[in-house]
């Protein structure tokens, strides 16, 4: 796949009209360590509202919408209000914006993941401390 991604205007307005306000590319595509048999993770910003009208209606929208940008690609999309944390972080921190409806939702967005991600950080650590130690136990 090219790594050179383009959203027209036109895929930008269809974009728009279903409440989309972020795209962001991550994973192997957006790291550089894809392969053929990779898929295209698309992150996907909502407005609250669209979201919860109908996600599965517009799950399918955009995976038309997103089928086109990205012919002959298998695509997950994850829409990252509903993601955990350690997803959301790993996407702002490694991802690629492909799309903005605007510069000040980015800015919140990103800002809003960091500073949970920050307060929680040390609970994860706990978390995956003892996950580990419960393995290293069993073998």
């Amino acid at each position: 796949m090219n790594d050179n991604f383009y959203i027209s205007d036109t895929v930008k307005e269809q974009l728009r009209q279903h409440g989309v306000q972020l795209v962001y590319l991550f994973g192997s595509h957006a790291e550089g360590t894809n392969h053929p048999m990779s898929d295209v993770d698309i992150g996907v910003v909502m407005d609250y509202k669209s979201l919860e009208n109908n996600a599965n209606d517009l799950y399918i929208n955009l995976f038309d919408i997103f089928t086109d940008v990205f012919p002959n690609e298998s695509i997950d999309i994850v829409f990252l209000q509903r993601a955990g944390l350690e997803l959301c972080f790993d996407v702002i921190c490694h991802g690629k914006v492909l799309f903005e409806s605007d510069a000040n939702v980015r800015d919140s967005f990103e800002d809003r993941i960091q500073m949970l991600y920050m307060d929680y950080k040390p609970t994860l650590n706990m978390f995956d401390e003892q996950v580990l130690e419960r393995i290293g136990k069993r073998l």
